[in-house]
């Protein structure tokens, strides 16, 4: 073969495999990851799974509100009925909300949350001071309030309360503890969260069950009296107000069910 002929150098090159596609390394035979319109994202590791996510959620939705708020609200509104009906509103308001979430959670499969739907719909302004506030107050002050609940509820269950510093340093040690199990991982973080869930919620259904338990053995669980009871409206409160004043108190004890 004559190779100083053009032809047969450009024929000879044509059948001749470069070293890169031998190897697979041409340029088509990368992978979609190094693509022009691929954007890489940074995430969480996905290491919870559907059921620690679960205890997630039911462990923010039973906090302090739903064994703290349940007398207010029966004084705010007087009679079982109303009382019921409150109850029953806020938690189809809330499982809406849940809803939402859940759709917003397939279509923007990202990190972040509340955030990234906050980002996507109004814009980063509105997203970056949503989480700055959530950062700088309202996670904070959530944390506080459910501290010094636990330990205040812990102090009148061992019967012996406990004064104002003793009490404000338990509250202390247990955010200290709290954060450092999530600091080890996030593994011993969801194994703690699933088993104060079955506590409380094993509680929960407990009291809930107690009165027709009672009522089984003879005693004086469950009359039906007190469903027909009311108590006198306040003084210059109208409807209004004292459904207004419940539903905060009932939307409280729900919150949470955001929490993933």
């Amino acid at each position: 073969m004559n190779h100083d002929d053009p032809a047969a150098r450009q024929s000879e090159s044509s059948e001749t495999p470069s070293p890169s596609a031998a190897s697979g390394n041409s340029p088509r035979a990368l992978p979609d990851a190094l693509s022009a319109g691929f954007e890489s994202r940074p995430g969480l590791l996905r290491a919870l799974g559907p059921g620690m996510a679960i205890a997630l959620v039911v462990g923010n939705v039973i906090g302090s509100g739903i064994f703290y708020k349940p007398g207010e609200i029966a004084g705010h509104l007087g009679n079982f009925p109303l009382i019921i009906a409150t109850w029953v509103a806020g938690g189809v308001i809330c499982a809406l909300g849940a809803l939402c979430f859940a759709e917003l959670a397939a279509m923007l499969p990202r990190a972040g949350g509340l955030y990234v739907y906050l980002r996507e719909a109004y814009g980063r302004p509105v997203a970056f001071l949503s989480g700055w506030t959530e950062f700088m107050f309202g996670r904070p002050a959530s944390v506080g309030v459910l501290s010094v609940a636990f330990i205040l509820a812990f102090g009148v269950a061992i019967d012996s309360p406990f004064d104002l510093v003793t009490g404000v340093g338990l509250a202390l040690a247990l955010i200290v503890a709290m954060a450092w199990v999530n600091v080890i991982g996030v593994i011993w973080g969801g194994r703690v969260q699933a088993l104060t869930t079955l506590i409380k919620a094993g509680f929960l259904g407990l009291i809930a069950l107690l009165p027709f338990v009672v009522s089984l053995f003879d005693g004086e669980g469950v009359a039906a009296a007190n469903f027909s009871s009311a108590l006198p409206r306040p003084e210059g409160a109208t409807w209004g107000m004292q459904i207004a004043a419940a539903m905060l108190g009932v939307m409280w004890a729900y919150n949470g069910w955001h929490g993933v």
